[in-house]
């Protein structure tokens, strides 16, 4: 949250990824949060904020990656990041990379899944409207219109002869 230059220097040299988690420091609080520790959560957000920036602009290799937002009820929510990141300088499509090839790379497993290519998983999701052009797509759940998993349809609000939203 606090990057400095010798820390951004060593994450270029090591080539090293930064997943920022930038939601729990940025999206409004719960109403029974405490002043002190909003103001305290404003102070570290415009810090990690900047990190943020200054790492995507050095070109730091940046992976989407969650926790459970603390207590924040965001768990499950996770393209509220993306949202952020293209907030904070991405393009859309950084975002997307972000989340997929790059939290492949950092987790080890590029080979397996990350892109879409002959012999990995093909993992994905087919969404109504164009995360390209309005990110905030990723988010709308009504809008996720397939999702496959390891090449599978396990979701399909496109299938009106099965009489539900989702296939095995």
């Amino acid at each position: 949250m606090y990057m400095d230059d010798e820390g951004l220097k060593m994450m270029l040299d090591k080539k090293a990824f930064l997943i920022p988690t930038l939601a729990p420091m940025t999206v409004p609080k719960p109403s029974d949060v405490s002043e002190e520790v909003l103001r305290k959560s404003k102070e570290s957000a415009e810090a990690h904020v900047r990190s943020f920036t200054k790492a995507h602009k050095a070109g730091v290799r940046i992976a989407m990656g969650t926790d459970t937002y603390m207590s924040l009820p965001y768990h499950g929510r996770n393209a509220v990041e993306l949202e952020l990141y293209v907030k904070y300088g991405m393009t859309p499509m950084e975002a997307i990379v972000a989340t997929t090839k790059t939290c492949a790379e950092a987790l080890g497993l590029e080979g397996r899944l990350g892109t879409l290519e002959k012999g990995k998983l093909a993992d994905m999701i087919i969404v109504d409207g164009s995360p390209l052009k309005d990110i905030r797509v990723l988010q709308d759940k009504a809008k996720i219109r397939k999702v496959l998993k390891e090449g599978n349809v396990v979701v399909d609000k496109n299938d009106s002869d099965s009489g539900s939203s989702y296939k095995r």
